[in-house]
């Protein structure tokens, strides 16, 4: 739907791509009985130059399909423990909520403009003391971290994909 009223193109790395905000936009629907002017779909597409393929932890991209279960944005949500396969997945990168990789390096996001809304732009965390979670009480969690978007998720999740991280990491484990 997005891509029919005009929002921008599927890249290969399945994400809705606008043509000033690149992957990084949120979407939203409006329900009216006003007559609105149609927009055509874009014209644009997908550089397909397979960056988005080559970083990703889980190699989720064959062709035209994507595998979401091995996505690690998916791998660092899913309840319970996790496969030994998943885990390394996990430990590729040091994020231990979402991933984003493909996104990151996809062209379509070079050089695009810093956000207007100011809920996007201040009170950013680029780190979090995953260490003091232990700590916390889950009270005490909510309290701190209740706002972001990682904390729907719960303190225990978080700890387990930072221990994952951890022990994938350490001297030890790259002999």
């Amino acid at each position: 739907m997005a891509v029919t009223a005009g929002l921008g193109f599927i890249g290969d790395n399945g994400c809705l791509i606008h043509e000033t905000y690149g992957s990084y936009c949120f979407i939203g629907a409006v329900l009216t009985t006003a007559d609105l002017e149609v927009d055509e779909p874009t014209k644009k597409e997908c550089f397909h130059c397979g960056n988005c393929e080559k970083i990703c932890p889980g190699n989720c991209f064959s062709g035209t399909a994507y595998n979401f279960v091995t996505c690690k944005s998916y791998l660092t949500q899913k309840k319970g423990d996790l496969t030994s396969q998943e885990q390394k997945i996990v430990a590729k990168t040091p994020y231990i909520f979402g991933c984003d990789e493909c996104q990151r390096v996809c062209p379509h996001n070079k050089d695009i403009p810093v956000t207007p809304l100011a809920d996007f732009r201040t009170d950013l965390l680029s780190y979090v003391d995953t260490r003091s979670f232990k700590n916390l009480t889950n009270r005490q969690f909510k309290e701190t971290y209740g706002k972001r978007a990682f904390s729907w998720r719960g303190k225990a999740i978080l700890i387990r994909n930072f221990t994952y991280i951890e022990q994938e990491n350490t001297p030890e484990s790259k002999k």
